[in-house]
């Protein structure tokens, strides 16, 4: 930083400091893991050298994972608030295959503590208890909590023996336990480096039908949003118009920018309402968006969630997206506040 002022996101990533790493492997979106700062960024545009607590370079596990990551990838370890209980339709990260994974809870189990929860990333649901729960977070614009802890909350302990229990789904998915992936940096001193190692995640497979509860009505005419099962567009959502709910008790929606494939008119489509939200809420113009806000992208008909990496001239920003790992360009006219549609509310991050 010019004028000898540390950045205020700096002081979370100094060497020795336990941060979580968000994943832009595919498959592992919406994915937190813990590491411990090795080597902290000399500034906002350089890579931070992390080691994971629980993810290794061989499948012997003697050898934690090293690697060198963007800043937008980390945050601080959100604190614990030891919850004894959650709620249908709660957001919540889940422990799973060595990391927190990001979800809503469709079903509780009354009188036990059990709860399902259903994973966008790979539409599937499995079943954990409290323990193995926390209430989901944003790190957000600010370094704030979003929503905001409560003032019991405690340093954050990570179950790390936790498993995941009675799934009710099989397992189907390109990454399967045993599996290897390779990520390559181009940090300095990490150029030629391929770094091997070893990740599992939840299954790729549809929510059972009976085991969620529609959480918001939806009727005919309604502006929404709706996301995609399709490889290359998770976590991305379409502009789309409800038509009517259906006998399946899905809804008919129409896109507003797909053509159906003969070209004559917009793709309809049926999906579960788990794939739909409203449409977010006008907060206002934004003059100027700033590094390291959370944003909306609009790219490919679709929005897309990434952080500004670098403020442009002309009204311009370099956007980074997770998954895929990219950065792209973008006029300010492209891009809007980022929020997230939590318990049947829109919340700004």
């Amino acid at each position: 930083m010019a004028g000898g002022g540390e950045s205020s996101i700096l002081r979370y990533f100094k060497k020795g400091a336990e941060v979580e790493v968000n994943s832009d492997d595919d498959g592992f979106r919406g994915s937190w893991f813990a590491a411990t700062v090795i080597r902290p960024p000399k500034d906002e545009s350089s890579k931070v050298l992390v080691e994971y607590k629980t993810l290794t370079e061989d499948e012997a596990g003697k050898r934690p994972l090293r690697e060198p990551l963007q800043l937008v990838q980390l945050r601080p370890p959100p604190p614990q608030e030891n919850r004894t209980s959650f709620e249908f339709s709660d957001e919540v990260d889940a422990y799973y295959n060595d990391g927190w994974w990001e979800g809503v809870i469709t079903r509780k189990f009354e009188g036990k503590d059990k709860y399902t929860v259903f994973f966008r990333g790979s539409r599937e649901e499995l079943s954990f208890t409290a323990s193995q729960l926390r209430l989901h977070r944003e790190w957000a614009t600010g370094e704030k909590w979003v929503p905001p802890l409560l003032p019991s909350s405690h340093p954050n302990k990570t179950p790390l023996s936790a498993e995941a229990e009675d799934s009710t789904v099989a397992t189907e998915h390109n990454f399967n336990p045993g599996n290897h992936a390779e990520a390559s940096s181009d940090e300095d001193g990490f150029e030629n480096e391929s770094i091997q190692y070893h990740k599992t995640t939840p299954s790729s497979a549809e929510a059972k039908d009976g085991m969620v509860v529609t959480k918001h009505i939806f009727n005919s005419g309604d502006h929404a949003e709706a996301s995609s099962d399709e490889d290359g567009f998770k976590g991305a959502w379409f502009p789309v118009t409800v038509l009517e709910k259906t006998a399946a008790g899905k809804y008919l929606i129409e896109y507003k920018k797909l053509m159906n494939d003969d070209g004559t008119g917009f793709l309809r489509e049926e999906i579960n309402e788990l794939h739909l939200r409203p449409s977010p809420p006008d907060v206002g113009v934004v003059d100027r968006f700033k590094v390291n806000d959370q944003v909306d992208a609009f790219y490919n008909d679709c929005w897309w969630v990434g952080r500004v990496t670098k403020v442009l001239v002309k009204e311009r920003y370099s956007v980074y997206f997770e998954n895929p790992p990219e950065e792209l360009k973008f006029e300010h006219s492209d891009l809007r506040v980022h929020q997230e549609w939590r318990n049947g509310k829109w919340h700004c991050s």
